[in-house]
């Protein structure tokens, strides 16, 4: 949690900066000051799901290629400070990557590349977005050698990861290994070349709307149904969709850091800023689809064990 300075201090610099007045200057700008905007106004904009958003500030994907090293895992939901929950040391050499919530919405896991080894992690999140227990570290010396991403099964119970030959292998929260089973993840669910992010429910899909990569629109799987939810934005990534599939999350270039905002799939297709001009390490280290997790509705009870 060392080793870097504060991301919220970082902002509040960058924020202070002289901004060319470009089509993403005016979206951080508006964003900024939590101007939402509408495309029509035939129904009253809804407000996006309250759950936290974690993500890291570099893609899983990306080769180590000059300036600064490592990268770190942070909380953020609209409105709020951003809230480290890991961070890249104090030699910048430890790399947080790929963030999952557990399907309750209690637990957040993570890949860690440190000089000691690969390592998943696990940690709980509170509503109000304290971290606390569990603090689990699992060993995956067998992992992608730059990222050992995790995915939860669907009792929240285990983990899966792909190994340096991209096998599935599964281990339990106590480090325990077990043979895949239904409702793990497949090896298809670590895929972060899909050009189409589909819904929770599996109803809809969302991509970026031209051959330019402006604008965002949802169809059907089959590509059917095809509808402009935003035409002014010209994302680099769609990187996900809220728990209850209402809002697509996008991510979009600020020229010295990444703008996430949530856009509703329904009118008036709201655009509701979440976190704005976040740094990132250089200018290919751009979080998106796999570097970033919604929480889902947290659930009563007492945490997965």
């Amino acid at each position: 949690m060392t080793g870097v300075t504060s991301v919220d201090d970082m902002n509040i610099a960058l924020r202070t900066r002289p901004l060319a007045i470009t089509a993403v200057a005016l979206v951080s700008i508006a964003a900024a000051a939590a101007v939402r905007f509408v495309r029509s106004n035939r129904t009253v904009p809804r407000p996006v799901p309250a759950g936290w958003i974690a993500f890291s500030t570099a893609p899983a994907d990306e080769p180590e290629t000059g300036g600064p090293s490592g990268s770190d895992v942070f909380l953020v939901r609209p409105g709020s400070r951003l809230r480290q929950v890991a961070g890249r040391g104090r030699d910048t050499d430890i790399w947080n990557l790929c963030p999952a919530f557990s399907p309750d919405g209690r637990q957040l896991a993570f890949g860690q590349r440190a000089p000691d080894g690969l390592t998943i992690n696990v940690v709980g999140v509170a509503a109000d977005g304290t971290i606390g227990p569990p603090h689990v570290t699992i060993p995956v010396p067998d992992a992608n050698p730059f990222a050992p991403c995790p995915k939860w099964s669907a009792d929240g119970t285990h983990l899966a990861y792909l190994n340096a030959a991209h096998k599935l292998r599964v281990r339990g929260l106590d480090g325990s290994r077990r043979p895949p089973a239904p409702g793990d993840p497949q090896v298809r669910a670590f895929d972060r070349s899909s050009n189409t992010v589909g819904a929770p429910a599996g109803d809809l899909v969302a991509h970026e709307g031209d051959s330019a990569g402006c604008g965002v629109s949802v169809s059907r799987p089959d590509g059917s149904g095809s509808s402009a939810i935003n035409r002014d934005l010209c994302p680099y990534a769609v990187a996900g969709w809220s728990p209850d599939g209402q809002d697509v999350l996008v991510m979009v270039d600020g020229g010295t850091g990444f703008t996430m905002s949530a856009i509703a799939v329904e009118r008036p297709y709201t655009l509701t800023p979440i976190a704005i001009d976040v740094p990132v390490n250089d200018p290919r280290s751009y979080p998106g689809l796999g570097d970033v997790s919604w929480q889902p509705t947290l659930r009563q009870g007492p945490s997965t064990p």
